[in-house]
């Protein structure tokens, strides 16, 4: 969600790689034994569980390993596009559209 309220406050869409969600081991094999679908799991249920940091493209490799380097995870997971309200995840080398869901603590 918080992605999402990103792309609306700039006006812009977004492209995730869904093998690049930093999704955990446990989460996964949750989501297996209850037919899930990880990735949607990710993208919509619950709390967050990670923090969305937006970054130019071309330093975007340096600033995560600065991270890394500090002892926190970081992964480049997708990017931002100028089809403003499109929001796409790459899965199995299709892209396919996936609509906002989950909680809104801003919604009146």
């Amino acid at each position: 969600s918080d992605l999402i309220h990103m792309c609306e406050a700039t006006r812009l869409g977004c492209e995730i790689d869904a093998g690049a969600l930093p999704i955990p081991r446990a989460v996964r094999a949750f989501c297996a034994a209850g037919r899930r679908n990880a990735v949607e799991w990710a993208l919509h249920a619950g709390e967050d569980y990670a923090l969305a940091l937006s970054v130019a493209p071309q330093p975007a490799a340096a600033v995560c390993r600065i991270i890394r380097n500090s002892g926190v995870r970081a992964s480049i997971i997708g990017c931002f596009t100028a089809s403003r309200g499109t929001y796409g995840i790459l899965e199995n080398g299709r892209v396919r559209a996936f609509r906002p869901r989950g909680w809104d603590h801003l919604r009146r």
